[in-house]
């Protein structure tokens, strides 16, 4: 495999998108690309209903997100909104927490029930957090965020992050960089409005903490992520 790596902190382990896809690096196969053995191998590799369901493309993406600051309140459309705004997949994505330093925080979900307009004013105000569920991650936590959750996070954490071979994301928020010129990036708040699900969180369907052994942590429409112990022998 290739990592693309990005200058946030980010590698793309296992992916094909815009054009590039994670290489092989050992066997016999070792060079070609990841959209050369979906080509070769068809539905051999990720099954005929997945290859027909998406095309031909590798349906998902495997990063791993070396976070050491804040990194922005956003969120994912799902894959009708994605569709029809940017031409891609949605993204729905788990989150296993490899590491994680004393201090870091995990933003994932509301902590109550919102509306669009309280949620507008918090984002515009920087007081967003408040509507947040704040969660200090362990190791082997597992956070499944359906597209509409709001999330971000603080400090220093390792994230493998599974997800829906999808880049698209939303910036409701960037912890007041937005306001200066040296460090603004886009924020799409008008954009997200529409993506967003305002209900509560609900913890006990999305959040495994300290997940161990042989587990089937997710089991969804998009994929299935278990953990499997490997013995050393």
């Amino acid at each position: 495999q290739e990592m693309l790596e990005k200058p946030i902190g980010e590698s793309w382990e296992l992916w094909s998108l815009y054009g590039g896809s994670s290489v092989v690096l050992n066997g016999y196969l070792a060079g070609n690309t990841l959209d050369e053995l979906m080509e070769i191998y068809l539905g051999d590799l990720v099954g005929e209903n997945i290859f027909s369901h998406y095309n031909g493309d590798f349906p998902l993406l495997v990063k791993i997100l070396d976070i050491k600051d804040k990194i922005s309140v956003q969120v994912h459309p799902n894959d009708e909104i994605a569709m029809e705004r940017e031409d891609s997949y949605g993204k729905a994505e788990l989150w296993y927490i490899l590491d994680a330093k004393p201090g870091a925080k995990l933003y994932v979900g509301f902590n109550k029930d919102v509306t669009p307009v309280e949620l507008y004013n918090k984002c515009k105000d920087g007081t967003v957090t408040e509507l947040l569920n704040c969660y200090t991650p362990k190791k082997g936590d597992c956070i499944y965020i359906q597209p509409g959750c709001i999330h971000a996070a603080e400090g220093e954490v390792i994230i493998a992050e599974i997800q829906q071979s999808s880049d698209i994301t939303y910036r409701l928020y960037d912890w007041g960089r937005e306001n200066n010129p040296k460090t603004a990036r886009r924020i799409d708040l008008e954009d997200a409005i529409d993506v967003i699900d305002y209900s509560k969180f609900e913890e006990e369907k999305y959040y495994f903490k300290e997940v161990t052994g042989n587990t089937t942590v997710v089991d969804t429409s998009k994929y299935i992520v278990k953990t499997i112990d490997l013995a050393q022998q």
